[in-house]
């Protein structure tokens, strides 16, 4: 799971309020030692030129997974706080 979320050191992009384009990597991705649903997350956001780095979690979300046949989707939420005081920054969750 690490290295899906590092996504080989290239940023998420998403959007958020107005359509403004956020991009979101990550330095570093560790299994929580008391919760090993749980990964430990330190990484970055850009919004419009404003970088700002984060920690926060990643966390599997049994009640959201759903089976197909043979095979599941499985769901995790995310909650990562900025550090600084930059535009756009923020703490942000889904």
């Amino acid at each position: 799971m690490p290295e899906l979320i590092m996504n080989n050191a290239k940023p998420y992009f998403g959007k958020i309020d107005n359509n403004t384009k956020i991009n979101v990597g990550f330095y570093s991705v560790f299994v929580d030692k008391d919760s090993p649903e749980t990964y430990k997350v330190n990484g970055y956001s850009n919004v419009e030129g404003a970088k700002a780095d984060f920690e926060g979690a990643v966390t599997f979300n049994p009640k959201r997974t759903k089976k197909f046949n043979e095979s599941s989707v499985r769901f995790y939420d995310y909650k990562f706080s900025e550090k600084g005081s930059v535009k756009h920054n923020g703490v942000f969750s889904g």
